[in-house]
């Protein structure tokens, strides 16, 4: 649980050093409850969470929703092949763990290419 809260703190301290706002949930299904209750212009969606996991919940979403904020797969796998998946999945992008920097940079300049930020 340390290296999940560790990864947690880190992304999230990126994420504010870009001037982005963040909000965190502890499992899918909080993060569906809150993408209804708030406005949100990117997720990054944990593939491993307890409750409901990150594909289950994207799915959920995709469902409800006509149209998302593009949902961004955050996940320990990186093999050949795991992007390709949860993209087929129904996530809209995918950045591997340890999550960087550069990774967290190239997904906001690819999804807000005229520098707006979430």
């Amino acid at each position: 649980m340390d290296d999940l809260a560790t990864n947690l703190v880190v992304a999230k301290a990126m994420l504010q050093h870009l001037g982005c706002s963040v909000v965190t949930a502890p499992d899918g299904a909080k993060a569906i409850e809150k993408y209804e209750n708030e406005n949100f212009d990117l997720v990054l969606m944990d593939i491993q969470m307890p409750v409901m996991d990150g594909v289950q919940a994207t799915k959920a979403l995709k469902a409800k929703h006509i149209q998302t904020a593009p949902i961004i797969a955050l996940t320990a796998n990186a093999l050949l092949g795991d992007r390709e998946k949860y993209l087929g999945e129904g996530l809209d992008d995918y950045i591997a763990k340890p999550i960087n920097f550069e990774a967290i940079v190239a997904v906001l300049k690819k999804w807000f290419p005229q520098g707006r930020k979430p």
